[in-house]
């Protein structure tokens, strides 16, 4: 989990760093940490709001984040968003800006009252892909989504041979009357009769091989 201390004097530290790939998609998670308490304000009143800006097209993509754990090691709350293939699509320094926002009825002119927290730019490094890994998506890049339908397709194959595996004979089993293949003691097939069985024998072709359909 990337993580950044969102300090007193409104400075950011990169406190663990995870290595963030071009457009990958909600497997990684920003985390921020902020202290309970700012110049007298309860900051769990407020809405954390983070503005990146793409670092080819410098395209705006806001998100909106909730406090995940409101006791984090007792003196903080952390706030974390899962990256999406909207923040991850370009590989490069992707800014971002935070703010603390909290709107409030004045009690006495009706008016409403807009509290703004700002904090300093923070940077964001997106790794590069091969390009030929890469193709035009919205989420999910075509080799991707590829790989999807293969994946299930697998799965499709192997409940068909699980089901073939659950039938297929693993026995051989003779009787006084005949002889039959089986699967865990059930019969398969028809089996053939040892009168049927003597009558192949005594049929056997020019090659010494005899025929027998079970």
């Amino acid at each position: 989990m990337y993580t950044f201390l969102i300090c007193q004097d409104n400075t950011l530290i990169a406190t663990e760093k995870d290595r963030i790939m071009e457009k990958s998609s909600l497997v990684d998670t920003l985390q921020f940490i902020v202290e309970k308490e700012y110049n007298g304000f309860d900051m769990s009143e407020f809405d954390l709001v983070i503005e990146g800006y793409l670092p080819i097209s410098h395209e705006i993509q806001i998100e909106t984040l909730t406090i995940a754990d409101n006791n984090y090691k007792d003196l903080y709350y952390a706030y974390q968003l899962p990256l999406n293939s909207g923040l991850t699509k370009e590989a490069g320094d992707l800014q971002f800006s935070l703010s603390f926002i909290k709107a409030d009825l004045d009690p006495d002119t009706g008016k409403t009252i807009n509290y703004v927290r700002r904090i300093q730019v923070g940077h964001l490094n997106i790794l590069p892909v091969e390009s030929w890994f890469s193709a035009p998506d919205t989420a999910l890049t075509q080799l991707t989504q590829l790989y999807l339908q293969n994946q299930q397709n697998i799965m499709a194959l192997r409940d068909q041979a699980s089901i073939i595996s659950s039938s297929a004979p693993n026995d051989i089993v003779i009787t006084t009357e005949d002889i039959h293949l089986a699967h865990d003691n059930t019969r398969v097939g028809n089996g053939i009769s040892l009168q049927a069985l003597i009558d192949a024998i005594d049929k056997h072709d020019e090659n010494n091989t005899v025929n027998v359909n079970i």
